[in-house]
């Protein structure tokens, strides 16, 4: 029988919408025994036959929190009840901060001229936010630092100094 984290091998992994490895997400699955961590549940005994990517929607889909069943993870959508506490306050993307050295899920802009990559791609700061390099056309409008902290997580981001790097042509 197939396990409930691999049930669709033809379709790619869910668990990459929310910034995650296959690596990490199996870190997780094994963190959370395989079960719902509110109510306990193991995905044999759902309908679905799975347990869903639960993340805190404030900072972004990279803040995974844990793995739920779909009726602890809908409820939980409505407000924290007795027994959530300890889910909520020790989420799983704190363990991925804490093991990239950051303290803080908000972290300081760095200054000018630096350049950060995450993902393959490059971003610069320039006096207007942060833009891509990869776009040789038209560039997209400048982002802030919070929505490329929400979008790319800020444990997958690898701070440079400048000057920036000149792209291959």
């Amino acid at each position: 029988m197939q396990s409930w984290r691999h049930k669709r091998p033809a379709k790619p992994c869910r668990h990459q919408a929310y910034l995650m490895t296959c690596e990490e997400f199996d870190e997780l699955a094994d963190f959370a025994e395989d079960r719902c961590q509110l109510c306990r549940v193991s995905p044999e005994e759902l309908p679905q036959k799975m347990l869903f990517i639960d993340h805190d929607a404030g900072l972004g889909r990279w803040a995974v929190r844990g793995l739920l069943c779909n009726r602890c993870n809908s409820r939980i959508g409505w407000g924290p009840r007795d027994g959530d506490a300890v889910y909520l306050e020790s989420p799983w993307y704190r363990r991925l901060l804490d093991r990239a050295g950051i303290s803080e899920v908000r972290i300081l802009e760095p200054p000018l001229g630096t350049w950060i990559t995450a993902f393959g791609t490059t971003y610069v700061r320039t006096i207007d936010g942060w833009r891509s390099n990869q776009h040789r056309k038209y560039p997209p409008r400048p982002i802030t630092w919070q929505e490329l902290c929400q979008a790319l997580g800020p444990h997958k981001i690898k701070v440079h100094g400048a000057p920036v790097p000149k792209r291959r042509q």
